[in-house]
């Protein structure tokens, strides 16, 4: 399972998107290269952009009006403390909002403490929007999972099992159904929630899809450019495992197979389907998507079923037991 790096560099999180992000560099050019470490679990995105604070300062800080104010003001002590902040390195970057003038000799210490120093014409809460949103992105632990990841119903579906059971032939007929391609083989996958995960394609095999006997198929020039979606959130696993001889028929008829598989952290539904001759498993993944949709509103057909069954069994009882009763006129 690969993670994300450790850290990201100023220059590769931020600065590289500065024009979007609408920020300009005033001083700490030599910082540009400094680390953002990663935060152990459990982490919020807060906990790398925040509005200025001496006590427990974020990496990146932002310096609304009234921060503003406070800094141009003659408190010795708050320019001393903010300055132990930057040369401890506990601040990497700081950005003046709301097009304002970033003082002096906070300039000054920037270039002196290797701590870049920002200034933005965007609103301090846009501004904090944005950098989040940038720091989510940039920072956000990943892994890379094996399988196809499509879209089903609306349904972020991705389809696993060994090499060679027959998951890209499944994809295949579910696109020629209507679904979705989103990542053949390679699926990265990113936590930027505390509850959700979202799979992407890595850009060199975006649209594609490898079935033997065919080779690569541009699956966006056969289907058309709705065919391929770029990303989807993580909904539902399914998973494809082969038949061992005599194993198939005496399989529980009732109840599916589903369990809970925990990736980064996240506990993401998995039913596992058997392959075996005869078993239509598009049409199977397909019943499994709907049937998850179906749990999503609180229905279980299963239970369902069982309490119509049980019932029906005590309607029977008590009509049995009336006819048995001796105190009934004949």
């Amino acid at each position: 399972m690969k993670t994300r790096p450790s850290g990201i560099s100023i220059a590769d999180a931020f600065h590289s998107k500065a024009d979007r992000l609408g920020l300009v560099l005033n001083a700490g050019a030599n910082g540009l290269n400094r680390l953002i470490t990663a935060l152990p679990e459990p982490e919020t995105h807060s906990d790398y952009v925040d509005y200025l604070s001496l006590d427990k300062p974020s990496p990146v800080q932002i310096v609304d009006p009234a921060w503003h104010d406070r800094l141009n003001s003659s408190d010795d002590r708050l320019a001393r403390r903010l300055r132990q902040l930057m040369e401890a390195g506990d601040i990497a970057m700081i950005v003046v909002s709301d097009d304002l003038e970033p003082t002096q000799w906070l300039l000054e210490t920037g270039n002196q403490t290797a701590v870049c120093i920002y200034r933005s014409s965007l609103s301090h809460s846009l501004l904090f929007e944005r950098l989040q949103h940038r720091a989510a992105r940039k920072l956000a632990r990943q892994t890379t999972l094996h399988g196809v990841f499509m879209s089903i119903r609306d349904v972020g579906v991705l389809i696993s099992g060994p090499s060679g059971i027959g998951k890209s032939e499944v994809a295949l007929d579910l696109i020629d159904r209507g679904s979705r391609l989103i990542a053949d083989d390679a699926l990265k996958v990113f936590r930027y929630s505390p509850y959700k995960l979202t799979g992407f394609c890595p850009e060199i095999i975006r649209g594609y899809l490898e079935v033997r006997g065919l080779g690569i198929l541009d699956i966006a020039d056969i289907y058309g450019n709705t065919a391929v979606l770029d990303s989807k959130p993580i909904d539902l696993i399914t998973n494809l495992e082969p038949d061992p001889p005599g194993t198939y028929p005496h399989l529980d008829r009732l109840t599916p197979r589903i369990r809970q598989r925990t990736i980064l952290g996240i506990s993401v539904p998995e039913i596992t389907l058997q392959v075996a001759p005869g078993r239509n498993l598009a049409v199977l993944i397909d019943a499994a998507v709907r049937t998850h949709i179906q749990f999503q509103f609180g229905k279980d057909p299963v239970k369902a079923f069982v309490d119509k069954q049980q019932r029906r069994i005590e309607i029977r009882d008590r009509l049995g037991h009336f006819r048995d009763d001796p105190a009934k006129p004949s």
